[in-house]
């Protein structure tokens, strides 16, 4: 899922063609699980007494044109090593939102029919495009209702879900602004230009001999911070918080 920045003025068209799978997502694929669409992360929000069927399909309308990643296709290609955008289709939309009525339902039998669909909706995504996501409204009548989010874990991580609700809140303001439909931030440098880009840096780190010069090591001391070593071109480096180690290495590394 695509963040936001204000330096890189990005290509705002939809991307097509190959994506080159990232390490981990290479990594998901070799492990061969006997259920490889059942791996995913999700969230069950609050909404809006306001809110309704056709503003959550407007709302996920306007993920699927920000975020390309929801465009993909693993199906047929990634144990090769690669994943295709597909053009955008209509009717996505109904495969990816559901609409459930609860107005009627006690409100002690609420959560029980929730964690229920909630459950049912985990177990249907697929590693094609229009079924990496699935989003389900529970409409509880004059009080808040539920939204419900589940994303395969091949387009997104524990980071993308601030991005994902920051573009629902815009989206959401939108709508009550009166606009007709959304219209999130501008994208930010490609999926796919990332997944190249690390192709390209481990390339060009096999064609070099400085790769042997790399040692991470990982410690974990009882009663102790989680800090690694990074050993580079002899000289140890060291660690405590993740931030630090990001930094570390993107300074060794410019």
């Amino acid at each position: 899922i695509a963040g936001t920045g204000d330096e890189t003025v990005a290509e705002q068209g939809a991307v097509s063609g190959k994506q080159r799978l990232l390490p981990i997502q290479k990594r998901f694929f070799e492990q061969q699980y006997p259920v490889p669409t059942h791996y995913n992360q999700s969230v069950l929000l609050q909404t809006p007494v306001d809110l309704d069927y056709l503003k959550v399909s407007k709302l996920v309308r306007g993920l699927y044109s920000r975020h390309d990643v929801l465009r993909l296709d693993f199906s047929q290609s990634a144990r090769r090593g690669f994943a295709v955008y597909q053009p955008y289709e209509p009717d996505w939309l109904d495969m990816s939102v559901s609409y459930h009525d609860l107005r009627q339902v006690a409100q002690s039998e609420r959560s029980v029919e929730v964690e229920s669909c909630c459950s049912e909706l985990q177990e249907s995504l697929s590693l094609c495009p229009g079924e990496l996501m699935k989003v389900a409204y529970f409409d509880y009548g004059d009080q808040a209702g539920r939204l419900f989010l589940v994303f395969h874990h091949l387009v997104v991580d524990g980071v993308s879900w601030r991005v994902i609700l920051s573009d629902l809140a815009q989206g959401y303001e939108q709508l009550q602004q009166g606009a007709e439909d959304v219209r999130l931030s501008a994208k930010s440098s490609a999926y796919q230009a990332w997944g190249e880009a690390l192709h390209d840096f481990g390339d060009s780190l096999l064609e070099s001999d400085e790769h042997t010069n790399y040692d991470l090591t990982l410690v974990v001391a009882p009663g102790a911070s989680l800090h690694l070593t990074l050993k580079y071109r002899e000289q140890l480096y060291e660690a405590r918080q993740v931030s630090d180690i990001l930094s570390q290495l993107n300074s060794l590394l410019e």
